[in-house]
């Protein structure tokens, strides 16, 4: 039987991603942002799941209005 080992739930700015979008931000802000994605890592790392399960929006990568899925289930590695 599986059991849920945690959870963790993170809203986000796309420009994390990519430092030159980040000028002019407050550095304290982010780096308080930075210290809670660390700190979500080192939880997970810990944890050692043997599976991850992800809810999140596809942000129009795979899929657009035209073919706009309820859900979607996607494997990585």
């Amino acid at each position: 039987m599986a059991e849920i080992v945690m959870g963790i739930a993170a809203s986000h700015a796309p420009n994390l991603a990519n430092p030159s979008m980040l000028r002019g931000v407050n550095e304290e802000q982010l780096s308080r942002i930075k210290a809670g994605f660390a700190q979500a890592r080192a939880l997970l790392e810990e944890a050692r799941p043997d599976a991850i399960v992800i809810f999140s929006s596809d942000h129009f990568d795979r899929c657009f209005f035209d073919n706009l899925p309820p859900f979607l289930v996607a494997v990585g590695d």
